[in-house]
């Protein structure tokens, strides 16, 4: 089609029907340009536009827009906008554009996985009255975690242009999540990793005796037996007890059995309420258990009761507390005062690249800053 060269008021929806034919054919080179100088790599699958191919359509379960405007401009302005489901390249860009963009990255692809859940993907999470009543695993697996009871919910704390999305956890509301047990779950005496993106303010006991107060131990996640021997399972926690007279310290912890299976942090003060990510890791053929923090290796323990056999048949695990009596949905103890942003378990043996590749993976997606 031609238009006259001089363009009055009649002429206008001429160039109007150019101007939309000219954009329909971007290509999607020209919108991974866009978005790697001031978008938002489409990720959550919140929302793509339209503009030709949708370039960064690497989420899922979003609806496309429609006008012609792109995921990439959108995220210029600063949007948590993200793009699914269309053709096309996912994370073409590089760079996090405007403010409260998130770069989009593919999920790492982990042999063995059998527990996945983010709360960065919103579809994965069924939400009543701003409270979390089932977070839906992202592996084959299904071992989505649920609360029926609504009173103990954790609350979804949405992205904000500082903070990535997070399930907060009340201690005392005693709110917490139950994923039932389940043969995948059951790691025996064989290799397992378990990485969690968490943070928390519980204050350590204020005299050194368990159960005083609501402070103290902030179980993150358990799938220890409870409350007495032998106390055999798997867990992360926050302000592990060390045995002192005097409060216990602010340290992360980690179990594998019973007492004397467990390691502890080098160091105090993490109950500053930051979003790290603790890796808990048994590799069975050097006969060791790590806990590593934000990348980091923090602690390591070889032999003895760290190769023993961790299966709790009948266990659930639960996320922001520990369950007294295993099969009570509506109470739990030692409550998480604190955040959880995401769990990934693999069962069997992680080869050190895919380590890495999870811990990277993790750690941009939710911001966490590396270990110091």
């Amino acid at each position: 089609m031609s238009c006259p060269l001089r363009v009055t008021r009649g002429e206008l929806s001429c160039w109007v029907a150019l101007m939309a034919a000219l954009l329909g054919g971007c290509s999607s080179a020209a919108e991974s340009a866009e978005t790697g100088v001031g978008g938002q790599a489409a990720y959550d699958g919140q929302a793509a536009g339209r503009g030709g191919a949708s370039v960064n359509a690497s989420g899922s379960g979003g609806a496309s827009g429609s006008g012609g405007v792109s995921a990439a401009t959108i995220g210029g302005k600063g949007g948590a906008f993200a793009g699914s489901g269309g053709g096309g390249l996912p994370n073409v860009g590089g760079v996090t554009g405007g403010a409260g963009s998130v770069i989009g990255e593919p999920r790492p692809v982990l042999p063995g996985a059998v527990l996945w859940l983010e709360a960065a993907e919103a579809s994965s999470l069924d939400v009543e009255a701003e409270h979390v009543s089932k977070w839906r695993d992202l592996s084959d697996a299904h071992n989505d975690a649920a609360q029926a009871s609504a009173n103990v919910r954790p609350a979804l704390a949405a992205a904000t242009a500082t903070k990535p999305a997070v399930l907060h956890f009340t201690a005392q509301q005693h709110t917490f999540l139950g994923i039932p047990d389940a043969a995948s779950l059951q790691f025996g005496k064989q290799d397992f990793t378990v990485a969690l993106v968490f943070a928390f303010t519980n204050q350590p006991f204020a005299d050194g005796a368990p159960g005083a107060h609501l402070g103290g131990w902030g179980f993150a996640l358990n799938k220890i037996t409870q409350p007495s021997g032998p106390r055999v399972g798997w867990g992360i926690m926050g302000n592990w007890p060390n045995g002192e007279t005097v409060p216990v310290r602010s340290a992360v912890g980690c179990e594998t059995t019973e007492a004397g299976g467990s390691l502890l942090t080098k160091k105090n003060g993490y109950n500053d309420g930051a979003l790290r990510l603790w890796l808990m890791r048994r590799v069975t053929a050097k006969s060791i258990v790590e806990l590593r923090d934000n990348g980091v290796v923090d602690g390591s323990a070889k032999g003895g009761s760290f190769l023993n056999d961790v299966n709790t048949v009948g266990t659930p695990i639960t996320l922001g507390g520990a369950r007294l009596n295993p099969g009570n949905m509506t109470s739990a103890a030692f409550n998480l005062e604190g955040d959880i942003a995401a769990v990934v378990a693999v069962k069997g043996e992680l080869s050190d690249a895919n380590v890495a590749l999870l811990e990277q993976y993790l750690m941009k997606k939710y911001r966490v800053a590396v270990a110091q």
